[in-house]
């Protein structure tokens, strides 16, 4: 016994074919070239707080399908077609995000004047690491306060060294990143070379 069923939309056609009593499915899936650009800042800068609702809400849509079509192309051991649409999806949900927080941030500057949500400072602590410091209400003024005088806000000048030793670790952490992505994107498409005239 065995049954097909057909599902549809502007630019996904996938059919199942289910076999009786084995309970396995065999997933088609067949996709159209045609893929769009990504969501510039300028246009999402010209758009309404609705429309960006809105827009949020599909490109969350878009993003989920795009991974479970990714999940099930690992599940049948097949490249995924089309899959920079991922990364444009991703792209999209960023640059919307920032102009959301533009939007808020310059409301916020004209309503309180403070462009941070909460007031607070950049202050270096004992290892030599700069960081933002919120600002909190305490019940007696600070040079009262004992939990207050444990927080040490400077660093002597011997965590200097260290604190530029750890800021070049993490720039060579990131470089090994990129080169490792870089040699394995080279080696898909040695091994695949046709992988990207289907994409």
């Amino acid at each position: 016994m065995v049954t097909m069923t057909q599902v549809s939309s502007s630019h996904i056609s996938i059919e199942i074919h289910l076999i009786g009593w084995m309970h396995t499915s065999l997933i088609r899936i067949i996709f159209s070239n045609t893929v769009g650009d990504s969501w510039t800042a300028k246009q999402l800068r010209g758009k309404s707080n609705e429309d960006l609702h809105k827009l949020w809400y599909v490109l969350l849509k878009e993003k989920n399908m795009l991974l479970t079509l990714e999940q099930e192309s690992k599940r049948q051991r097949l490249a995924m077609p089309s899959p920079e649409r991922l990364s444009k999806v991703n792209k999209s949900i960023k640059r919307l995000d920032t102009v959301l927080t533009e939007r808020e941030d310059s409301l916020r500057l004209l309503q309180t004047g403070q462009e941070k949500p909460y007031p607070g400072d950049w202050r270096t602590d004992i290892f030599g690491e700069t960081n933002w410091y919120t600002y909190k209400e305490y019940p007696m003024p600070w040079n009262m306060n004992r939990k207050y005088k444990e927080n040490k806000y400077f660093a002597l000048p011997y965590v200097d060294h260290h604190a530029r030793l750890k800021i070049e670790k993490n720039l060579r952490s990131r470089v090994k990143e990129r080169r490792a992505e870089k040699e394995k994107q080279r080696d898909l498409e040695k091994r695949f070379p046709n992988m990207l005239k289907k994409s």
